[in-house]
């Protein structure tokens, strides 16, 4: 319960004001799916009786009708509320990682490119919110529902309620141990999908190498074998969910062939009506349903921590967009390596004033650049601090900073389109005016 309050927690923060209330729904409709499930069969053994009486009434089968109706329609209303909210939660995930990928430099990005980031974090969003489709709201009212159940069935008889206690203490015991099997089948696929995925994309871009200057089959049966390897963890843990999902199937089809040869038994020795015994039988599923979603929910628990992290690590956080308050900018004991070099590099304490014109002088390669990579959050540190306002500046958006700085890169960024949109960068172009304004000011700021 725990897990599953986690769960819940954490994507109801995420979720858009609209999607809360959409999920909320969800509760409404799953509640009152609970209660028609629970009245049904009442409802079945009362038309039974009538009609082995010879009083059936029109009215109860036109309710057992629209109950059933009913019952449908919130199905079906639940799934496309549901399959509604994932939709809106991937895109929610996905914009917040462009934005956060936009702003500030990615790890993943700067060390396996943009293509690993999109594969492996883009991915993790769309099994995290995967996680939604088991709708927890249903989960609990059905876990009502099941006691529910048991409990009216006491009055008629105790077999059914000992057949159910004594299923669930063998189901949950099986599958206890082959449920941790399958999530450590899980967590090691995942970690092969990581590295082989890097793998592939360089084995891609950087074909005319391998064409010209390797072993091309050594490189295949290389990369091939990582794809065995990935798959036999993938089958490992899918045969593993596979199992415990038979033994529930298992020990229902037991428990239903038990209750019927125990309901046989109590109808032949008159202490067990027929309408009861099929009111019964209509609970047997109702009682059964907790443990088949449990499965899920478990599996949900699992990999819920592993996919939540892996996406919120690459999310900046909401205070980054902030503008500084204060215009001091200070590097305090900063230290950084260089991606293909193991030495550490520091820059001492110093501070500059950011209104004032500051000449950065020193020979190629002296680190220059470096200290403004560091100053925009474009270069990671594994010591020490650059604070602009005493706020990190890599965990302040180029967006906000831009407000106190300017910074024009090295490297220049080519979009794929046309010449216009490379120069105005999506932006509305000057008009004429516009334009010959701008051109004024920048030959007054040379002749000054």
């Amino acid at each position: 319960m725990k897990n599953i309050f986690s769960i819940f927690k954490f994507f109801y923060t995420q979720m858009p004001k609209k999607n809360r209330c959409m999920y909320i729904l969800t509760a409404i409709t799953a509640l009152a799916a609970a209660v028609i499930g629970g009245f049904l069969p009442i409802l079945q053994k009362h038309i039974i009786d009538d009609a082995i009486a010879g009083e059936l009434q029109v009215s109860f089968i036109v309710l057992l009708l629209v109950s059933g109706a009913v019952l449908s329609i919130c199905f079906v209303l639940e799934k496309i509320i549901i399959d509604k909210i994932v939709i809106d939660m991937q895109r929610v995930f996905q914009e917040k990682l462009i934005v956060s990928a936009l702003y500030k430099e990615n790890s993943i990005v700067a060390s396996r490119g943009a293509g690993a980031y999109i594969m492996t974090v883009f991915g993790d969003t769309e099994r995290l919110t995967d996680l939604l489709k088991h709708n927890y709201f249903s989960f609990l009212s059905i876990c009502v529902l099941a006691v529910v159940a048991v409990m009216i069935t006491l009055q008629w008889t105790i077999s059914f309620a000992i057949i159910v206690i004594i299923s669930y203490i063998v189901v949950l015991s099986l599958t206890e141990v082959i449920l941790k099997k399958e999530l450590v089948s899980f967590k090691a696929f995942r970690e092969l999908l990581i590295k082989i995925n890097p793998k592939v994309m360089e084995f891609i871009e950087n074909r005319r190498s391998i064409l010209g200057f390797s072993d091309v089959e050594n490189n295949k049966k290389e990369l091939f074998g990582s794809f065995q390897e990935r798959d036999k963890m993938l089958a490992s843990s899918i045969r593993y969910r596979t199992i415990s999902k038979s033994i529930v199937e298992a020990i229902r089809n037991v428990a239903l062939v038990v209750l019927i040869a125990a309901s046989v038994y109590q109808i032949q020795s008159k202490t067990l009506e027929v309408s009861t015994f099929v009111a019964i039988l209509s609970y047997l599923p109702v009682a059964f349903m907790p443990l088949i979603k449990v499965q899920d929910i478990r599996q949900d628990a699992d990999r819920f921590e592993l996919m939540r992290d892996k996406v919120v690590a690459n999310i900046v956080e909401d205070n980054a967009f902030c503008v500084p308050a204060s215009d001091d900018l200070r590097f305090s004991e900063c230290a950084f390596k260089y991606s293909k070099d193991n030495e550490q590099y520091s820059i001492k304490n110093f501070s500059l004033d950011i209104h004032s014109k500051t000449g950065i002088v020193g020979l190629s390669g002296e680190g220059k650049s470096t200290i403004l990579k560091i100053l925009f959050g474009d270069k990671e540190l594994s010591a020490g601090s650059c604070t602009l306002g005493n706020i990190r500046t890599d965990s302040i958006t180029k967006s906000a900073l831009y407000g106190s700085l300017l910074y024009c890169p090295q490297e220049a960024e080519l979009f794929d389109a046309d010449l216009t949109y490379n120069i105005v960068l999506n932006k509305e172009p000057l008009t004429e005016v516009e334009y010959r304004n701008k051109e004024g000011e920048i030959k007054h700021l040379i002749v000054k």
